[in-house]
């Protein structure tokens, strides 16, 4: 029954992520949709990750990992390595702490199925806090985005990575992620807004399918300046496309943005 169904490649990077990991694998091998293979780079762990990789890949053959030399402090660089290792139609990200809940991949695929205009669909999702409780839903309504929406994204950064799929032809043409370490943890965001400039974007509506987690607010707070600083520079590249007004805006919405991120961590 699988045979006609598309594969999903799900890519997730992982450093020192012992702690969460399995969780992440097992709301994978949990998923409804049956039809998909995991790639995990281990982006050269200190301490038990590459061991638990390794018990799950032993188990199950949709999961294959690899592990790199050296650390390469930036997670595009896994992230690119693992999709250049893919074969699936479509690529979904997970980080190595999220949890998707079980109908996922199969709410998202059956989608961008049902309408080969989309190029990249995002799901709803809940914060995971740190004592294990769940809290809200987002984007909220008025900012769930569809269709060519790169003006209200770029003013916005309300997509999640652990939410997002988009279809392998997509990286073809654009290319990969971008690697330059000033965009270290950004990366993302500055993807989605590349293929947001021409491309179709959707959300999955109805209940949040991701567990968003969060936390370590303390190690949030020291890299805050380098958070905004990242955001600025992404805001000055995609400026030629946004125009001037937008830009000027977006400057000043980061400052508000990274202060509401920081109480939400409390």
């Amino acid at each position: 029954m699988l045979t006609n169904k598309p594969l999903v490649s799900v890519i997730t990077p992982a450093f020192n992520s012992e702690k969460f990991i399995s969780e992440t694998i097992e709301s994978v091998l949990n998923q409804t949709w049956k039809k998909w293979e995991m790639l995990i780079v281990d982006d050269h762990s200190t301490d038990n990750t590459y061991d638990v990789l390794k018990k799950y890949a032993q188990k199950d053959p949709r999961i294959r990992i690899f592990r790199f030399n050296a650390n390469s402090g930036c997670p595009a660089v896994p992230r690119n390595h693992a999709i250049k290792q893919s074969r699936g139609k479509y690529i979904a990200f997970l980080d190595s702490d999220d949890v998707w809940l079980q109908n996922k991949l199969e709410m998202q695929t059956d989608l961008m199925e049902s309408n080969t205009e989309i190029a990249m669909s995002y799901v709803l999702f809940s914060f995971l806090l740190e004592d294990g409780s769940i809290k809200g839903e987002y984007p909220k309504p008025k900012n769930r985005f569809e269709g060519y929406i790169f003006k209200p994204l770029y003013f916005k950064p309300i997509i999640a990575n652990s939410s997002v799929m988009v279809r392998r032809e997509v990286f073809k043409e654009l290319g990969l992620l971008n690697e330059d370490a000033q965009l270290a943890f950004s990366e993302d965001y500055d993807m989605w807004l590349k293929i947001a400039r021409t491309k179709r974007v959707h959300c999955v509506h109805g209940a949040p399918l991701l567990l968003y987690r969060v936390g370590h607010c303390a190690t949030f707070k020291r890299s805050g300046c380098k958070e905004l600083k990242r955001m600025v520079l992404i805001a000055k590249r995609h400026a030629p496309y946004a125009g001037k007004s937008l830009y000027i805006l977006k400057v000043i919405s980061f400052f508000v943005y990274v202060f509401k991120y920081m109480l939400i961590r409390k």
